[in-house]
């Protein structure tokens, strides 16, 4: 298989990707599609002119942009190799996923199916997350890597069963970041920030011809997140609080809605009454700033750390966590929170 040039010299795996998974060999159905896919019809004009603005340096029939200068529209010389060069990488690690998955391949790889790469994929993104809010680059750069490699292989499963491969997946994303941005690619004019989501929304709105602003929203997504974006496309039209003060008295006041439905004891209400808390919670994060998933997962590794310290200080003291009682527990955990902040 000479597609497979450099197979021989790439540790295809990180040490997060074996994880000990390896199992026994499966039957995978192995024929590709041999089909070439464009972009949709309608983009392929500002793709091509695209192209041949970047490739040029020039001036194309969608506009004046790509002189090729450092710092232009065009882009630097460094960063076009750049790009080329990641392009290589990407197409390498196409072939190492079609290598894997070929008869000769890896049993464990085999015998995945879509289900099982989406959970690795949903596992992975989850990872990259923690690595960037540690604001660590190596790490960052490392679960990535991992992201794209599910990515691919979620795509190698599609293109098994001839529905679409990575090249059309990535054909379809150039096609759409070249049709969202026609101030760049073409020769519309949008000079600030606000009038190009503006743009953006209402072209995405007719691209999907969706019934509702909502529609997109994910029904997997966390419910945090979720809400977060429910309450920003609502905002987008001007349905909301002129700042986060606003946001925060809905919560409080949604708060003495929950305790009056805890003490009449209704469990449909608790229901309610806890999630309007929460939605308004996670707008008055939006209007701060700060995503409401972020400023959870803070606040969950502030207890776990917080809490194997307070393990840590029972032991100190001769008592095991199992036999503490409240008192002694609680009486820690302040001291703790006295000391660490």
């Amino acid at each position: 298989m000479n597609e497979f040039r450099a197979w021989s010299s790439i540790s295809p795996f990180s040490r997060r990707d074996l994880r000990g998974r390896r199992g026994s060999g499966g039957d995978a159905s192995l024929a590709a599609p041999a089909w070439k896919t464009e972009p949709a019809p309608a983009a392929l004009p500002l793709l091509k002119a695209a192209r041949r603005g970047i490739a040029t340096g020039g001036e194309n029939e969608t506009g004046e942009w790509g002189n090729g200068e450092p710092g232009s529209d065009g882009g630097s010389e460094k960063n076009m190799i750049e790009a080329r060069q990641a392009g290589k990488k990407f197409q390498e690690l196409v072939d190492i996923l079609a290598r894997l998955r070929g008869p000769d391949g890896c049993p464990w790889d085999r015998k995945q199916d879509i289900a099982s790469i989406k959970n690795y994929f949903l596992e992975e993104v989850y990872e990259a997350v923690e690595a960037i809010d540690r604001d660590d680059p190596r790490a960052a750069a490392e679960e990535l890597g991992d992201v794209l490699m599910e990515v691919v292989f979620l795509s190698r499963l599609f293109e098994e069963r001839g529905a679409f491969s990575a090249a059309d997946a990535l054909a379809g994303i150039n096609a759409k970041m070249i049709r969202r941005h026609p101030h760049v690619f073409g020769g519309e004019k949008l000079e600030t920030s606000d009038e190009v989501k503006n743009a953006w929304i209402v072209r995405k709105k007719a691209e999907k011809n969706r019934d509702s602003h909502f529609d997109g929203v994910p029904a997997a997504a966390p419910a945090l997140h979720a809400a977060f974006e429910i309450g920003k496309r609502a905002a987008d039209f001007g349905f909301d609080w002129p700042g986060a003060a606003g946001a925060i008295d809905k919560a409080r006041e949604e708060l003495s809605e929950l305790d009056q439905a805890v003490a009449s004891g209704g469990a449909g209400k608790q229901i309610e009454e806890l999630g309007d808390c929460l939605f308004a919670l996670a707008c008055a994060a939006r209007l701060l700033n700060i995503h409401p998933e972020t400023a959870l997962r803070r606040a969950n590794a502030k207890f776990i750390a917080r809490f194997d310290a307070l393990e840590s200080r029972l032991a100190e003291n001769g008592t095991p966590l199992g036999e503490a009682t409240l008192e002694e527990m609680e009486a820690a955990w302040q001291a703790l929170k006295k000391e660490r902040g």
